[in-house]
């Protein structure tokens, strides 16, 4: 916890001279974070694959959407800025609690966007994944975000996780996570700044006139891309009565999910990995 404290008061001391940057420096910084992250691909989808045994073709797709967030949240950014009617002002110092599924864009996302906006920021990755965590701020302080603005604090959740939750110089907290955590951090700190993303699984509904190759090809992506640790994944088939009751549909959606090979994600031909 001490270093925990030491970060937040480095923090604090740090809010006045980064909020007082200009618009365009910070969108530059988040331009130069984003080429950054191109250079360092191969490393940053090596991460992700040895600390959070994501498939490569998984962690491709994640860091695209990590480079993403910095062009879009500069962009946002840029067009807010030329609204010269509208005041604001940053919120302080946020504090990004990211999830394990999705190592390197979630955070990513909070991070950019609480930086472009004026912010400090100390990122706390899940516990399962701070290598990954570690080397995506890697490539942000060496593209010049400067380290006393974003922070790395790499803690268990408890009890420096919740000590951080209660601390009154957290202005604002954005969670990827459980529906339970996002309550649980309500229940710690009454009135907090929480910007929240929880639970939630998604459903496929397959009608009769469906292309049934096809409902196969993509229900089994869906339920086991990821070996459907992710929100986006099908996890219930709703199926009109005439495609549930086809030995043939059921019978080739057995065989392409029992085809699924399971193994290390450094073979690239293995589709469900540890977790």
């Amino acid at each position: 916890w001490e270093e925990t404290d030491r970060s937040l008061s480095c923090a604090k001391r740090e809010e006045s001279n980064w909020a007082n940057t200009s618009i365009e420096e910070r969108c530059e910084l988040l331009c130069k974070a984003a080429q950054q992250l191109r250079i360092d691909r191969a490393d940053q989808l090596g991460s992700m694959i040895g600390d959070g045994s994501k498939t490569l073709q998984e962690a491709d797709v994640e860091l695209s959407e990590a480079i993403d967030f910095a062009e879009y949240y500069l962009r946002s950014m840029r067009q807010y800025g030329r609204h010269t009617d509208i005041e604001w002002s940053p919120k302080g110092t946020v504090l990004v609690a990211s999830p394990w599924n999705f190592p390197k864009a979630i955070p990513a996302g909070g991070i950019f966007a609480a930086l472009v906006t004026g912010n400090c920021v100390l990122f706390k990755p899940a516990p399962e994944v701070v290598m990954t965590g570690y080397f995506l701020v890697k490539a942000l302080w060496a593209a010049g975000i400067p380290k006393k603005v974003l922070q790395f604090i790499a803690c268990d959740d408890d009890p420096t996780g919740t000590k951080l939750i209660k601390d009154e110089r957290v202005n604002a907290v954005i969670l990827t996570g459980a529906t339970s955590t996002g309550k649980l951090f309500m229940k710690m700190r009454p009135g907090i700044d929480l910007s929240a993303e929880t639970g939630g699984k998604n459903a496929m509904i397959i009608t009769a006139l469906s292309d049934r190759d096809l409902v196969i090809k993509e229900l089994v992506q869906s339920a086991f891309g990821h070996n459907g640790q992710k929100c986006s994944a099908a996890s219930l088939a709703v199926l009109e009565k005439e495609v549930y009751d086809d030995p043939h549909f059921m019978g080739q959606l057995r065989d392409a999910a029992a085809s699924l090979k399971v193994g290390s994600p450094w073979d690239l031909s293995n589709k469900m990995t540890p977790l």
